[in-house]
Protein backbone atom coordinates (compact mmCIF):
# COMPACT_ATOMS: atom_id res chain seq x y z
CA UNK A 1 0.00 0.00 0.00
CA UNK A 2 1.05 3.43 -0.98
CA UNK A 3 1.81 6.18 1.97
CA UNK A 4 1.82 9.60 0.82
CA UNK A 5 3.26 12.61 2.62
CA UNK A 6 2.24 16.25 1.25
CA UNK A 7 2.48 19.46 3.09
CA UNK A 8 -0.95 20.39 1.96
CA UNK A 9 -4.13 19.06 2.88
CA UNK A 10 -4.47 16.04 0.30
CA UNK A 11 -7.13 15.41 -1.80
CA UNK A 12 -9.27 12.64 -1.05
CA UNK A 13 -10.54 12.05 -4.65
CA UNK A 14 -8.44 12.77 -7.80
CA UNK A 15 -9.07 12.39 -11.70
CA UNK A 16 -5.59 12.56 -13.43
CA UNK A 17 -4.73 13.22 -17.42
CA UNK A 18 -4.39 9.58 -17.93
CA UNK A 19 -7.98 8.33 -16.61
CA UNK A 20 -6.88 7.29 -13.97
CA UNK A 21 -8.63 8.12 -10.49
CA UNK A 22 -6.35 8.79 -6.93
CA UNK A 23 -8.36 7.63 -4.20
CA UNK A 24 -6.74 8.65 -0.54
CA UNK A 25 -8.00 7.49 3.34
CA UNK A 26 -6.99 7.93 6.72
CA UNK A 27 -5.77 10.93 5.45
CA UNK A 28 -3.78 12.46 9.29
CA UNK A 29 -2.28 15.93 10.16
CA UNK A 30 1.03 15.18 11.64
CA UNK A 31 4.27 16.87 12.88
CA UNK A 32 8.01 16.07 11.12
CA UNK A 33 11.01 15.87 12.96
CA UNK A 34 11.54 19.79 11.53
CA UNK A 35 8.39 20.49 13.09
CA UNK A 36 6.81 21.44 10.10
CA UNK A 37 2.89 20.28 9.58
CA UNK A 38 2.41 17.36 7.08
CA UNK A 39 -0.25 14.95 5.95
CA UNK A 40 0.16 11.08 5.56
CA UNK A 41 -2.63 9.10 3.97
CA UNK A 42 -3.12 5.54 1.98
CA UNK A 43 -3.49 5.73 -1.28
CA UNK A 44 -4.14 3.63 -4.29
CA UNK A 45 -4.73 4.51 -8.18
CA UNK A 46 -7.39 2.70 -10.44
CA UNK A 47 -7.83 2.42 -14.25
CA UNK A 48 -11.49 1.64 -14.05
CA UNK A 49 -14.51 3.24 -13.80
CA UNK A 50 -14.37 4.95 -9.96
CA UNK A 51 -17.28 3.80 -9.16
CA UNK A 52 -17.80 3.03 -4.88
CA UNK A 53 -17.37 -0.97 -6.06
CA UNK A 54 -14.22 -0.07 -7.94
CA UNK A 55 -12.59 2.26 -5.84
CA UNK A 56 -13.05 -0.42 -2.89
CA UNK A 57 -11.06 -3.16 -4.95
CA UNK A 58 -8.63 -0.68 -6.21
CA UNK A 59 -7.75 0.25 -1.85
CA UNK A 60 -8.11 -3.30 -1.07
CA UNK A 61 -5.70 -4.49 -3.52
CA UNK A 62 -3.52 -1.58 -2.64
CA UNK A 63 -3.47 -2.92 0.95
CA UNK A 64 -2.97 -6.65 0.07
CA UNK A 65 -2.54 -7.96 -3.47
CA UNK A 66 -4.73 -10.99 -4.91
CA UNK A 67 -1.66 -13.20 -4.94
CA UNK A 68 -1.47 -12.46 -0.78
CA UNK A 69 -5.31 -12.56 -0.50
CA UNK A 70 -5.11 -16.11 -1.68
CA UNK A 71 -1.57 -17.38 0.50
CA UNK A 72 -3.77 -15.58 3.45
CA UNK A 73 -6.89 -17.74 3.30
CA UNK A 74 -5.15 -20.64 2.35
CA UNK A 75 -3.56 -20.25 5.30
CA UNK A 76 -6.71 -19.65 7.06
CA UNK A 77 -8.73 -22.16 5.90
CA UNK A 78 -5.60 -24.62 7.09
CA UNK A 79 -5.84 -23.51 10.53
CA UNK A 80 -9.11 -23.69 11.06
CA UNK A 81 -9.06 -27.25 10.09
CA UNK A 82 -6.20 -28.47 11.90
CA UNK A 83 -7.35 -25.90 15.37
CA UNK A 84 -10.39 -24.21 14.42
CA UNK A 85 -9.15 -20.97 15.05
CA UNK A 86 -8.86 -18.51 12.33
CA UNK A 87 -5.20 -16.78 11.94
CA UNK A 88 -4.17 -13.09 13.26
CA UNK A 89 -2.38 -12.34 9.54
CA UNK A 90 -6.38 -13.29 8.27
CA UNK A 91 -8.00 -11.29 11.04
CA UNK A 92 -5.98 -8.13 10.19
CA UNK A 93 -6.80 -8.23 6.90
CA UNK A 94 -10.71 -8.40 7.24
CA UNK A 95 -10.19 -5.23 10.05
CA UNK A 96 -8.37 -3.51 7.73
CA UNK A 97 -10.57 -4.31 4.73
CA UNK A 98 -13.88 -3.41 6.87
CA UNK A 99 -11.90 0.30 7.64
CA UNK A 100 -11.11 0.56 3.81
CA UNK A 101 -15.04 -0.13 2.80
CA UNK A 102 -15.79 2.05 5.59
CA UNK A 103 -13.34 5.12 4.56
CA UNK A 104 -14.89 4.78 1.04
CA UNK A 105 -18.63 4.63 1.79
CA UNK A 106 -17.93 7.65 4.06
CA UNK A 107 -16.55 9.59 1.14
CA UNK A 108 -19.42 8.89 -1.17
CA UNK A 109 -22.21 9.13 1.47
CA UNK A 110 -20.12 12.52 2.03
CA UNK A 111 -20.10 13.60 -2.11
CA UNK A 112 -23.39 11.91 -3.26
CA UNK A 113 -24.05 14.99 -5.21
CA UNK A 114 -21.29 15.17 -7.23
CA UNK A 115 -21.45 13.00 -10.42
CA UNK A 116 -17.93 13.15 -11.08
CA UNK A 117 -16.70 12.00 -6.99
CA UNK A 118 -14.82 15.23 -6.43
CA UNK A 119 -15.04 15.42 -3.23
CA UNK A 120 -15.82 18.59 -1.13
CA UNK A 121 -13.40 18.92 1.71
CA UNK A 122 -14.02 22.76 3.01
CA UNK A 123 -14.53 21.60 6.43
CA UNK A 124 -11.23 19.80 6.36
CA UNK A 125 -9.27 22.61 5.19
CA UNK A 126 -10.80 24.80 7.41
CA UNK A 127 -9.88 22.83 10.35
CA UNK A 128 -6.59 22.77 8.91
CA UNK A 129 -5.78 26.44 8.25
CA UNK A 130 -7.20 26.87 11.71
CA UNK A 131 -4.61 24.73 12.95
CA UNK A 132 -1.71 26.50 11.20
CA UNK A 133 -3.53 29.92 12.72
CA UNK A 134 -3.12 28.46 15.97
CA UNK A 135 0.35 27.37 15.90
CA UNK A 136 1.23 30.84 14.49
CA UNK A 137 -0.54 31.99 18.01
CA UNK A 138 1.16 30.03 19.93
CA UNK A 139 4.29 30.88 18.18
CA UNK A 140 3.67 34.52 19.36
CA UNK A 141 3.13 34.00 22.50
CA UNK A 142 6.41 32.04 23.00
CA UNK A 143 8.33 34.76 21.38
CA UNK A 144 6.23 37.22 23.91
CA UNK A 145 7.53 35.31 26.57
CA UNK A 146 11.32 34.88 25.39
CA UNK A 147 10.78 38.56 25.11
CA UNK A 148 9.03 39.76 28.64
CA UNK A 149 12.66 39.14 30.69
CA UNK A 150 13.77 36.74 33.01
CA UNK A 151 14.64 37.21 37.30
CA UNK A 152 18.14 36.10 38.24
CA UNK A 153 18.67 36.12 42.46
CA UNK A 154 15.26 38.12 42.56
CA UNK A 155 16.22 40.53 39.58
CA UNK A 156 14.24 41.16 36.54
CA UNK A 157 16.36 41.45 33.55
CA UNK A 158 14.86 42.57 30.01
CA UNK A 159 15.05 40.28 27.05
CA UNK A 160 14.44 41.91 24.19
CA UNK A 161 15.72 42.58 21.30
CA UNK A 162 17.27 45.39 22.16
CA UNK A 163 18.55 43.77 25.51
CA UNK A 164 19.82 40.89 23.76
CA UNK A 165 22.04 42.93 21.54
CA UNK A 166 23.58 45.04 24.90
CA UNK A 167 24.32 41.58 26.32
CA UNK A 168 26.17 40.27 22.92
CA UNK A 169 27.84 44.00 22.77
CA UNK A 170 29.00 42.74 26.74
CA UNK A 171 30.24 39.30 25.95
CA UNK A 172 32.21 40.73 23.06
CA UNK A 173 33.69 43.10 25.48
CA UNK A 174 34.12 40.80 28.06
CA UNK A 175 36.50 38.43 25.80
CA UNK A 176 38.55 40.70 25.12
CA UNK A 177 38.65 42.35 28.88
CA UNK A 178 37.33 39.32 31.87
CA UNK A 179 37.53 42.01 34.33
CA UNK A 180 35.47 44.53 32.41
CA UNK A 181 32.70 45.76 34.48
CA UNK A 182 29.77 48.22 33.77
CA UNK A 183 28.54 50.05 37.20
CA UNK A 184 25.14 51.03 35.99
CA UNK A 185 24.02 48.62 33.96
CA UNK A 186 20.18 49.01 33.41
CA UNK A 187 18.69 45.57 34.04
CA UNK A 188 15.19 46.74 33.70
CA UNK A 189 12.76 49.74 33.86
CA UNK A 190 14.34 51.99 36.99
CA UNK A 191 16.48 48.71 38.26
CA UNK A 192 20.13 48.86 37.37
CA UNK A 193 22.91 46.53 38.41
CA UNK A 194 26.70 46.74 38.73
CA UNK A 195 27.50 43.87 35.51
CA UNK A 196 30.61 42.00 35.65
CA UNK A 197 31.37 38.70 34.26
CA UNK A 198 30.02 36.41 37.23
CA UNK A 199 26.73 38.13 36.67
CA UNK A 200 26.68 38.07 33.14
CA UNK A 201 26.97 34.02 33.10
CA UNK A 202 24.58 33.61 35.58
CA UNK A 203 22.39 35.64 33.16
CA UNK A 204 23.29 34.22 30.41
CA UNK A 205 23.13 30.57 32.02
CA UNK A 206 18.91 31.76 32.83
CA UNK A 207 18.80 32.86 29.19
CA UNK A 208 19.76 29.50 27.65
CA UNK A 209 17.23 27.61 30.51
CA UNK A 210 14.74 30.04 29.17
CA UNK A 211 14.79 29.29 25.50
CA UNK A 212 15.25 25.57 26.29
CA UNK A 213 11.75 25.63 28.13
CA UNK A 214 9.90 27.92 25.92
CA UNK A 215 11.16 25.51 23.13
CA UNK A 216 9.73 22.52 24.59
CA UNK A 217 6.50 23.79 25.70
CA UNK A 218 6.04 25.19 21.82
CA UNK A 219 6.33 21.84 20.56
CA UNK A 220 3.87 20.01 23.20
CA UNK A 221 1.64 22.67 22.57
CA UNK A 222 1.94 22.45 18.54
CA UNK A 223 1.37 18.81 19.22
CA UNK A 224 -1.56 18.96 21.00
CA UNK A 225 -3.33 21.45 18.48
CA UNK A 226 -2.68 19.10 15.31
CA UNK A 227 -4.43 16.26 16.63
CA UNK A 228 -7.15 18.24 17.87
CA UNK A 229 -10.21 17.13 15.35
CA UNK A 230 -12.71 20.03 15.80
CA UNK A 231 -12.98 23.18 14.80
CA UNK A 232 -14.30 24.41 17.78
CA UNK A 233 -11.36 22.45 20.12
CA UNK A 234 -8.48 24.81 17.94
CA UNK A 235 -10.75 27.70 18.26
CA UNK A 236 -11.07 27.33 22.03
CA UNK A 237 -7.60 26.07 22.74
CA UNK A 238 -5.93 28.62 25.21
CA UNK A 239 -2.14 29.50 23.77
CA UNK A 240 -1.55 31.52 26.75
CA UNK A 241 -2.48 28.70 29.62
CA UNK A 242 0.57 26.07 30.64
CA UNK A 243 3.83 27.87 30.11
CA UNK A 244 4.59 28.20 33.84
Amino acid sequence: MIKSISTEVPEMFRRDSDGSTVFRWNIQQTINDKGNTQYEANECRIYTTPTQENIERGAIEAYCSLSDQAALLHDNNKSLQVSGRQTAEYAAFLSETKKIKSAVQDYFDSTAEHAEGWVEQQALEKLAHAIEDKRQEIQQEKCRRRDDGLVVDGIKFDTDPNAQTMYTQYMVALLMDNTYTVPDWKASDGVFVVMDGTLFMQIRAAWTAHISSLTTLQKAKDVEVVVLASLADVESYDVSDGWD
